[in-house]
């Protein structure tokens, strides 16, 4: 028979992580702070929790995605909204082999989202730009799907536009100082958010931005494991009791 300090412990650990999925199983992390500290490490387009990065532009470098800022100054242009000076992610007109439009795709987490939930961001550009920048926001209410169709103009699942930023591509209409922005949700459920930098006519568009300090209110979505880890828990816990039980008479 286990001992009683060692049952207590154990009793205590498992309640913990029972409490995971068993009180509210799609609500394990109460908020999400992203600081893109290690770009490469976030990406994973088959692993619905992890980030993930689709260039679906017209002529897209073999490379893709969005990358982590050099930790070259000259190479970066600009330093991160917070923590160290290249920690945030930058697409550029280097997305595209001199095809006419981009459509650089960097895809959150899958999350549960409720009315009411928000999430925020800051992004720039270079200081004196002449090359006009553009992102748009978008939502997917397709759960884990990270689906923007099959060319530079298509979105796919991510049919919802919560912000467009620039979309005239106007010079200086992209901010030029790091600059938050925040959107609030007004109906509840799972998917995905995409940020899409959309530049068109890149012969004279398109220069480089950063995207820093992703934060929500929402809940990324557990893996599998983590509701396998929280039933092993609980049937433990009841043998454990069941033992305890056995040994009372």
């Amino acid at each position: 028979m286990i001992p009683y300090g060692y049952r207590r412990s154990i009793l205590t650990v498992l309640f913990a992580v029972a409490g995971l999925c068993a009180t509210n199983p799609c609500q394990t992390i109460a908020a999400y702070v992203q600081g893109f500290d290690n770009v490469p490490a976030l990406l994973n387009n088959s692993d619905p929790v992890q980030w993930a990065w689709l260039n679906q532009s017209e002529s897209p470098t073999t490379t893709g995605g969005w990358w982590q800022a050099s930790t070259n100054l000259a190479d970066r242009s600009f330093n991160a909204q917070s923590g160290p000076d290249n920690s945030y992610a930058w697409a550029s007109f280097a997305s595209s082999n001199g095809g006419a439009v981009i459509s650089n795709w960097l895809i959150s987490p899958t999350m549960t989202f409720v009315t009411g939930d928000t999430f925020s961001y800051w992004t720039r550009t270079v200081t004196g730009s002449q090359f006009p920048d553009r992102i748009q926001v978008r939502l997917s209410q397709s759960g884990t799907s990270i689906d923007t169709g099959s060319s530079a103009t298509s979105v796919g699942n991510f049919t919802t536009l919560v912000e467009d930023i620039n979309p005239t591509l106007a010079v200086g209409g992209y901010p030029q100082v790091w600059t938050k922005y925040t959107t609030t949700l007004s109906s509840s459920f799972t998917g995905r958010i995409g940020f899409r930098y959309f530049v068109t006519d890149l012969a004279n568009n398109g220069n480089y931005i950063g995207l820093d300090s992703f934060e929500t209110s929402a809940s990324v979505v557990p893996e599998p494991s983590t509701y396998a880890l929280a039933g092993i828990s609980l049937a433990v816990l009841a043998s454990i009791r069941k033992s305890r039980r056995k040994s009372s008479h």
